[in-house]
């Protein structure tokens, strides 16, 4: 017993993956468009997978403040990298 659960604490833990309504505004390109995307945050860490786009945005809990500012609001967390875009997560 001990073994199980010694193996159960040490398995590795997958964040819910989310969908959602995401707005995506291009500062260079000057584009502001909202569409559906999915989502999942693992201790500090984002990803975000917007619709039409086969790479995720990811945000990593260490560039908080450096790359990336986040701001977490009540119905959104909005992900700024400064110059280039900002990705708003609507929650519902």
């Amino acid at each position: 017993m001990t073994a199980a659960v010694l193996l159960g604490a040490a398995a590795p833990v997958q964040a819910e993956i989310i969908s959602t309504i995401c707005t995506l505004t291009h500062y260079r390109k000057n584009t502001n468009r909202t569409v559906n995307c999915r989502w999942r945050q693992s201790q500090g860490h984002v990803q975000v997978w917007i619709e039409g786009r086969k790479k995720p945005f990811r945000f990593n809990a260490k560039g908080q403040g450096k790359k990336y500012v986040r701001i977490n609001n009540t119905d959104r967390i909005t992900l700024t990298r400064t110059g280039r875009f900002t990705l708003t997560i609507w929650q519902g």
